[in-house]
């Protein structure tokens, strides 16, 4: 079944954060230290241009985006998503010189312990409505186009039942939603008021 978890937090510059962030015991909290992947959906409010290490120059435009990842080292989902989240002064990952830049909205993952990564950035590609953001993105060390894809806010539904039903039951941690159980086979998702966001543009 589809976890829908409220995180507190709605601050943009991960590595600026409070030393006890909301967001980050939540995740501790929640998500238990084994192996897994994940997809972090991200929101851009306006036109930016980053350099993202080796890859070079990144435009973005306004909208959602969506990386795909796997944790299967030390410390798996928890671990992995923990850095996501606090992001880092030292990027190592590509993901890690967006996450300066662009906030998380939304995190969905799978405890399955069998590799998704790469089925599910092929999903991503062949779902219409869904573009390659930066080609080679998140994917040095594989075949795939790019593990970094741009959609406009509806397809995020039509994104999230496509892996549902190819792997795992996604869990889904959400910054503006609170969670109430209409059937066995799908959660009744209920929005809230989004609290006022404070946090710094990046």
């Amino acid at each position: 079944m589809l976890r829908i978890i409220r995180l507190a937090s709605r601050s943009e510059l991960a590595f600026s954060r409070p030393e006890h962030d909301p967001d980050v015991d939540r995740v501790k909290e929640l998500i238990e230290s084994g192996p897994g992947t994940y997809v972090l959906i991200l929101h851009v409010g306006r036109a930016k241009a980053l350099a993202i290490g080796a890859l070079g120059k990144l435009k973005l435009v306004p909208g959602y985006y969506g990386y795909v990842g796997s944790a299967f080292g030390p410390g798996g989902l928890r671990a992995r998503l923990t850095h996501h989240l606090k992001g880092t002064s030292r990027p190592h990952w590509h993901i890690d010189y967006l996450r300066r830049q662009v906030k998380i909205a939304e995190i969905w993952f799978s405890s399955a312990t069998a590799r998704q990564e790469h089925a599910w950035a092929r999903a991503f590609q062949a779902t219409p409505g869904v573009v390659i953001a930066a080609p080679r993105f998140g994917a040095s060390d594989c075949q795939c186009a790019s593990h970094l894809f741009s959609f406009a806010e509806p397809v995020l539904t039509t994104l999230r039942d496509c892996l549902d039903s190819i792997g795992a039951p996604l869990s889904r941690l959400d910054r503006g939603f609170d969670v109430a159980v209409a059937s066995a086979s799908r959660p009744k998702i209920v929005e809230r008021a989004q609290p006022e966001d404070t946090g710094s543009p990046e």
